[in-house]
């Protein structure tokens, strides 16, 4: 019966490890998928990207840059942003206003 319990625990723990860092990436995704409308909404009122997320008028959760946080970066004077959603490590998810797209980085 212990062998058992142990075998079940050490299978699971096999399947589970692995996918922790995408549950820890997310919610800071499915944040981001929520600032891109905004974003995007903010372009089509003003004619030009947000400089600053704290233009968008709403509370941002993962606000900071490293570990489970947002990254947000406009150039060509507000044509274009990126938007990264970090999780843990290297795993990354990355929004480009010119493809309108995104993209998994490792």
């Amino acid at each position: 019966m212990k062998k058992a319990i142990i075998i079940t625990i050490i299978v699971l723990a096999v399947l589970i490890l692995p996918a922790l860092p995408r549950m820890f990436l997310f919610p800071v995704y499915r944040e981001g998928i929520r600032l891109v409308q905004l974003i995007e909404n903010y372009k089509n009122s003003y004619g030009t990207y947000p400089a600053d997320l704290g233009l968008l008028g709403t509370e941002i959760k993962f606000n900071n840059q490293g570990w489970r946080g947002i990254r947000y970066v406009t150039s060509g004077g507000g044509r274009d942003f990126s938007l990264t959603c970090y999780g843990i490590g290297n795993l990354r998810e990355v929004y480009s206003s010119k493809t309108k797209q995104w993209n998994s980085l490792k």
